[in-house]
């Protein structure tokens, strides 16, 4: 096979014209240790975990082509021909369950099978006062059939405990902080001036949600959301060839609440836009977690799906998450109520997922043939679509559990 020649290097775009190199996060939980903590949400059981994760174009036959003729294969067209492309893979550098450790990190492209290693150091990057990095690689491969990145690095995970009797307690701020104010407005999917939304969020509480304390107001928010919807498409993910990651169940402009039918994520995207509508900062972490593993014989890396949980921020607590999915899916949120609701702050589900951004594109790029997480700017070349895939495949390898057993989460 003709080895084409081969260019790597960290670029960042005008639109991350902040970034700078990713400050480590130590396994034991280092950074954490020194930011404010949190009084209401406690982390224990921390687990280690090294990160493998995958990013690959390449070459498959139309539907319904034959995959070999005359006794061999098919000579492919390669479907690639790109002479400037800027590919983005983005890691979030610490969650109120994972704080994410670069100084053990790789980074590897390959192209038609041929590995070339790159400095980490010049591929990870984080937004400046962000929790947000990027893995941006600069490709000029030429003519090729397979493109492959690959991104190593390690995370200490948590169970997380929230204490919602204190979460309750918790009142409106005067004006909430700069850094979570982004997190009121509109943005790719989440519509929180969207009329029917906005109704039933403000409805949800007798007296309005300025009558209770931000944690009821959520709940009851994210509760009249779920007992709107009848139907959810709980499978998240689309696959592609041999039935690999290739991207996300996501229509944007999907009005699933007037049908009472979505998929996962926009079913999610309406919760954290029902917060949106009545001030509460909310977000969705897009993440990718693993199957039960298959008998089937398939690389264990393909067994990843995406996932996807809401966010909402609470001064002295921090970031409470919620998984609307969950909530449904339990029957709990047929009605308005302040009792506990199991998906609602306290899931137990969290060690295992991997967060990996807070859009379903990177900011200043674009995404392929579907939404997927990672993003790329086409900036000279071209693709063959009729011949061209993609997948995305996580691996993750136990590395014991951390050394310190518990303690308050971050309230970044």
């Amino acid at each position: 096979m003709k080895h084409f020649p081969l260019v790597v290097a960290a670029l960042l775009t005008p639109a991350d014209a902040t970034l700078g190199q990713a400050t480590p996060v130590q396994p034991s939980g280092g950074a954490a240790t020194t930011a404010a903590m949190s009084a209401v949400v406690t982390r224990s059981g921390p687990r280690i975990r090294d990160v493998q994760l995958e990013v690959n174009l390449y070459a498959t036959p139309p539907v319904g082509e034959p995959t070999q003729r005359d006794g061999g294969q098919v000579p492919f067209l390669n479907p690639y021909s790109i002479t400037q492309a800027r590919l983005c893979m983005p890691v979030l550098t610490r969650t109120t369950w994972t704080d994410t450790d670069f100084t053990k990190s790789t980074a590897t492209i390959f192209v038609n099978s041929f590995p070339q290693k790159v400095d980490p150091a010049t591929v990870f990057s984080t937004k400046a006062g962000t929790r947000q990095a990027n893995a941006v690689f600069n490709l000029t491969p030429g003519n090729c059939n397979d493109i492959r990145l690959q991104v190593t690095y390690q995370v200490q995970q948590w169970d997380l405990a929230v204490d919602e009797g204190a979460a309750a307690s918790i009142t409106w701020p005067r004006e909430w902080p700069a850094e979570v104010q982004s997190y009121l407005g509109a943005e790719l999917g989440v519509r929180p001036d969207d009329p029917l939304i906005k109704s039933l969020a403000e409805g949800a509480t007798r007296g309005g949600p300025r009558s209770v304390t931000p944690f009821v107001a959520a709940k009851h928010a994210v509760t009249a959301i779920c007992a709107r919807y009848k139907s959810i498409n709980q499978s998240t993910s689309e696959y592609g060839p041999a039935q690999s990651l290739r991207g996300i169940y996501f229509s944007p402009t999907t009005a699933g609440l007037a049908t009472g039918r979505a998929a996962a994520v926009e079913f999610t995207a309406d919760c954290v836009a029902a917060l949106r509508a009545i001030g509460i900062p909310a977000r969705i972490v897009y993440g990718i977690t693993l199957q039960d593993p298959r008998a089937d014989g398939r690389d264990k890396r393909d067994n990843a799906r995406f996932r996807f949980i809401g966010e909402f921020w609470l001064p002295e607590a921090g970031w409470i998450p919620f998984d609307p999915v969950r909530m449904k899916g339990q029957g709990a949120a047929s009605r308005v109520s302040d009792a506990a609701i199991k998906g609602f702050a306290n899931l137990d589900d969290l060690n295992g997922f991997i967060p990996l951004a807070y859009a379903a594109v990177p900011e200043g790029y674009q995404r392929a043939d579907r939404y997927a997480i990672w993003g790329w700017n086409l900036d000279s070349g071209s693709v063959t679509q009729d011949y061209a895939a993609s997948r995305i495949r996580l691996e993750l390898t136990s590395r014991g559990n951390g050394k310190v057993p518990k303690m308050p989460a971050p309230l970044d």
